[in-house]
């Protein structure tokens, strides 16, 4: 399991859709050989993409939760490209076993939704 933590990280639910990791978060990306860390004390909304599409399509849970902290940390500090970003999403959701046609669905979704957002920084 390329997720890389002894235990699984914990984290809260804050308000809303928000969490916290009280945890690091690291994860071996299996096609790079890198592993990507996301530090304790980040915050992430899991998931904003999501929110626009129905949750019988591509459902909150258990297999969301770690790989939307990843790819928020993505975003928020560019330490990937989008590409890179986007196919550790779909990766990592599929590892955490989400069916591999809601991964896509949600692979496709922030490719499509952010590609403005991140177009104005990469």
């Amino acid at each position: 399991m390329p997720l890389l933590n002894k235990t699984r990280p914990e984290f809260v639910q804050l308000r809303g859709d928000w969490y916290q990791l009280h945890d690091d978060l690291r994860y071996l990306d299996n096609k790079t050989g890198l592993v990507h860390e996301v530090k304790a004390g980040f915050k992430w909304d899991l998931g904003s993409v999501m929110k626009f599409v129905p949750r019988i399509i591509v459902p909150h849970g258990d297999a969301m939760t770690y790989p939307s902290a990843l790819h928020d940390y993505f975003y928020t500090y560019y330490t990937v490209t989008k590409a890179t970003a986007d196919r550790i999403l779909r990766q990592f959701l599929i590892e955490e076993g989400m069916a591999r046609w809601r991964a896509w669905l949600a692979w496709a979704g922030v490719r499509a939704y952010f590609i403005k957002e991140w177009g104005a920084v990469k």
